[in-house]
């Protein structure tokens, strides 16, 4: 558990290098992206049930609540790709 933990901080700290995006503009589909990380050759989805106590840890990285009650990831070895499906919301203010 500790080692899945420790890939959802990783996860979380890439989160904050990528611009807000739209809904409408999904830069890379979930499929793709788990398929180029392993070289096309994705292991089976597997899935993890949030406990209490590990969606709060969850959501402390994340500085917001996560809704979802699960999350899917696929491991491979030491490598490890998950997904969180959230949408991001558009920056409300106006352009400067």
């Amino acid at each position: 558990m500790h080692t899945l933990f420790r890939s959802v901080i990783l996860i979380s700290s890439f989160i904050g290098l990528f611009p807000t995006a739209q809904a409408e503009s999904i830069f890379q589909s979930a499929h793709d992206f788990v398929s180029e990380s392993f070289a096309g050759k994705p292991p089976e989805a597997e899935v993890l049930w949030l406990q209490a106590d590990f969606k709060k840890r969850l959501e402390d990285i994340l500085d917001h609540s996560y809704e979802g009650k699960r999350i899917r990831y696929w491991q491979q070895g030491s490598r490890s790709v998950w997904v969180l499906d959230e949408t991001a919301k558009p920056d409300p203010s106006p352009p400067a």
